[in-house]
């Protein structure tokens, strides 16, 4: 698991008219990257599954699609 970090802020406790415009951009730009940081965390927990699921349920269906479209084309050109 990896660990919580507090997220930086400049003087978070300040009212936002005290701080500059620079700041404020600053505390804006951490908030995104706490909240993509969220998002990839979700990912991370969620992407192991979905591979599980391709390969236990697309990949068979993948396999079977192309062994029918090879004997189509063989039964085409058997016809012809």
């Amino acid at each position: 698991m990896t660990k919580k970090l507090k997220p930086v802020a400049i003087a978070p406790e300040l009212e936002n008219n005290e701080l500059s415009k620079a700041q404020k951009t600053f505390n804006q730009l951490i908030k995104q990257i706490e909240k993509r940081r969220a998002t990839l965390m979700e990912w991370e927990v969620v992407a192991p599954r979905v591979q599980q699921r391709v390969i236990e349920e697309l990949l068979p269906l993948a396999n079977t699609l192309d062994n029918k479209l090879t004997k189509f084309v063989q039964a085409l050109d058997h016809a012809h």
